[in-house]
């Protein structure tokens, strides 16, 4: 907004200074604590779903396979 003053225009260069502070303190007032708001409804209103069975024994049988296989390349720990 600056660069559309006029060079000898000092009123509209001053509101237009004046206007980024006035901006940045209502921010969190009317646009941050709103969006905030929206996502917190959102979250809350949000289906949750509890995985299947079968994909849990899935889940579990990868995790023990890898498990077991970097135990056999992992050299032994010393204690």
């Amino acid at each position: 907004m600056e660069s559309n003053a006029l060079p000898d225009d000092g009123r509209v260069v001053k509101l237009s200074t004046d206007f980024y502070p006035l901006c940045e303190m209502k921010w969190t007032d009317d646009v941050a604590m709103h969006a905030h708001r929206f996502l917190r409804e959102a979250k809350r209103n949000n289906t949750m779903t509890l995985p299947l069975a079968e994909d849990m024994v899935c889940l579990t049988g990868n995790l023990s396979k890898n498990w077991r296989r970097r135990k056999e390349k992992s050299p032994p720990r010393k204690i």
